[in-house]
């Protein structure tokens, strides 16, 4: 009996279906050794694959590049672009010139980065989707468990009701085998928590991305004298505009790491993913 013993992790199954499944065998069919339990036997692989699969499609990879964009645009708007020249160089300098030509830089790159930040966020709303879809398939594996745990319980029951059976009973071996295969299987189930855990604060902080995007933007619009149909005549405050621009940028460096550490953790738990989904195959009775 101890080639039975299931890991915890999911429900134990109900009695009433235990009972059922443990009734319909029918000890004298050679056919146990490789149809029993078979279809939850089947489920139960494929939803590991399936997991595996959805973790996999979670990378999020395109956003390196996505920030790296917005931050080269950033870069480019120096506010000390507005400083007046000294020097010779002063004496054929337009402070006017100078702020029209900034602020054309300014609408181009607002443009491109709005853009952009809005792709980013949709990478965020992608974080969100996958984790639902992981959710869904978290429970339907430790359903599909639990129905295999049913097979393992009531074909168990069946040989004990039976003293007369032999203990090398084509039953007895495909039991362990699918026990092996279970306790392998459940293993994946916390480290789709895993994963979840790892991405779970990402939604949030790309939006603040956005978000501060968007705070940027405004301010340098006000700053710029462009926030009316017809720009202002104004002297642009450099040092705050500076500010403005740095704390967007420190917001785009936080979500950086905070991308960087969730890829660490999620590759981690794919892993061992990868190596559990290995041992399912490897150990899945053939039918």
């Amino acid at each position: 009996m101890a080639s039975y013993l299931r890991i915890g992790g999911a429900p134990a199954p109900s009695p009433a279906r235990v009972a059922d499944i443990r009734d319909a065998i029918d000890l004298s069919d050679p056919a146990l050794a490789t149809t029993f339990g078979e279809r939850a036997r089947g489920e139960v692989v494929t939803l590991t694959e399936r997991l595996l699969a959805e973790t996999r499609a979670g990378d999020l990879g395109a956003c390196a590049p996505l920030l790296g964009h917005i931050e080269e645009r950033l870069h480019g708007l120096n506010p000390s672009a507005l400083r007046t020249r000294r020097g010779m160089a002063g004496w054929f300098d337009s402070r006017k010139k100078r702020l029209k030509a900034f602020r054309a830089a300014f609408t181009s790159a607002s443009a491109t980065m709005a853009e952009t930040a809005g792709a980013i966020g949709d990478q965020g709303a992608g974080v969100t989707r996958r984790s639902r879809a992981l959710e869904v398939l978290w429970a339907e594996t430790r359903t599909a468990i639990t129905e295999l745990d049913a097979y393992v319980v009531a074909g168990v029951e069946r040989l004990g009701h039976d003293a007369s059976q032999d203990a090398d009973h084509p039953l007895t071996g495909r039991l362990a085998s699918l026990v092996v295969l279970r306790n392998t299987a459940i293993r994946q189930l916390p480290l789709v928590r895993m994963t979840q855990n790892a991405d779970c604060e990402l939604p949030d902080r790309l939006k603040s991305l956005a978000e501060a995007a968007s705070t940027w933007r405004a301010a340098w619009r006000e700053g710029l004298g462009l926030d009316r149909k017809r720009p202002r005549k104004i002297v642009p405050d450099q040092i705050g505009l500076m500010r403005d621009r740095d704390a967007l940028i420190a917001v785009l460096e936080g979500v950086r790491r905070d991308l960087s550490a969730a890829a660490t953790r999620r590759a981690q738990a794919m892993t061992r993913m990868e190596k559990v989904a290995e041992s399912v195959r490897r150990a899945a009775p053939k039918a």
